[in-house]
């Protein structure tokens, strides 16, 4: 029953990703405003998480502001990124792996709705997807999602966390938001695509830290800052 579920629950993802995907590309020249984008991920993300069967428990909502924002958050499922953006609003991007990049059809998807490839195997090409987040930022509408683990963590509560956000962070001036997601690991974990649903998961949005104060100097201060953060509700 559970591996019936799983597949179903994959084919389900990947019609949904690859529909609302086909929307974007094809609206993406006249959507100026992200209002085509926008729609796209929030009901993408909200059929994926309504499909998992997540019992989800939404905590401090109220504070995401009227405003842009880099989002910080663990990461130990797959599922984070539809929690996350189910709950958000906002026309959001993020950093992608280089390797989803070369999914065909995907890679196109991904492009256009404005994600960031990030090559982690070579520290040059790492720096450039850096900048790059930093003007895309810097010139749009569009919020960033960011996981300073920079991958999923299994065993470990949390993994240590890489620079690269806060360097976008403190160069953008955009207040940082942390996010706290809790038991999305027990619906569907890094060492399986066997899902199990009915888990209660909780998401805690932190109070926002503003960056202004900080700079590239003290910018490790403000990593462990929201560090503190989101494992405070691990």
């Amino acid at each position: 029953m559970k591996k019936i579920k799983s597949i179903s629950f994959i084919l389900i993802t990947w019609i949904t990703t690859f529909s609302f995907g086909t929307l974007v590309i094809g609206l993406n020249w006249t959507d100026k405003r992200n209002r085509v984008f926008k729609f796209c991920e929030l009901y993408w993300a909200k059929t994926i998480i309504y499909f998992s069967g997540i019992n989800l428990n939404i905590h401090g909502k109220e504070n995401i502001k009227n405003k842009r924002y880099i989002f910080c958050s663990n990461h130990k499922s797959a599922l984070d990124i539809p929690i996350a953006l189910s709950i958000i609003n906002k026309p959001v991007v993020f950093l992608a792996k280089k390797q989803l990049f070369k999914i065909p059809i995907f890679s196109l998807i991904l492009k256009s709705s404005g994600m960031i490839e990030v090559d982690r195997e070579n520290k040059n090409k790492a720096k450039k997807s850096v900048n790059k987040a930093i003007n895309k930022i810097k010139f749009s509408n569009n919020s960033l999602l960011v996981y300073p683990e920079g991958t999923r963590s299994y065993k470990e509560k949390i993994k240590p966390f890489k620079k690269g956000c806060f360097i976008i962070a403190v160069e953008s001036g955009l207040p940082i938001l942390p996010i706290t997601i809790k038991g999305a690991d027990k619906v569907l974990n890094k060492t399986t695509l066997l899902i199990n649903p009915k888990h209660e998961v909780d998401i805690y949005f932190h109070k926002e830290i503003d960056t202004v104060t900080y700079n590239l100097e003290n910018k490790d201060e403000l990593l462990e800052k929201v560090r503190d953060q989101i494992t405070s509700k691990l």
